[in-house]
């Protein structure tokens, strides 16, 4: 399973806020995330206006729940033998 998640960037001249496919276990764990954040297109204009619906629902159900790549990271490859990473 698979949506999209609005993810922080950490950085000297302040944070930066933007959206990555993530990716989920079984069991609904995060297991894997894009690497950089999201470009929109699509090759018609109705399929970039949906993309964006899809992922405005996303940005609003998940708006709480801000995954910050560092400590994401950190977190799984505590739990596992075998770090994952970044897809």
């Amino acid at each position: 399973m698979w949506n999209s998640r609005i993810f922080v960037k950490r950085n000297l001249s302040g944070d930066v806020y933007g959206m990555r496919e993530t990716y989920y276990d079984d069991e609904g764990k995060i297991i894997l995330w894009d690497q950089e954040f999201n470009p929109v297109f699509g090759e018609t204009v109705e399929e970039l206006i949906e993309r964006l619906r899809l992922q405005l629902r996303d940005a609003e159900r998940f708006s709480d729940e801000v995954l910050d790549v560092d400590e994401l990271s950190a977190s799984i490859q505590n739990v596992s033998d075998s770090p994952r990473t970044e897809c």
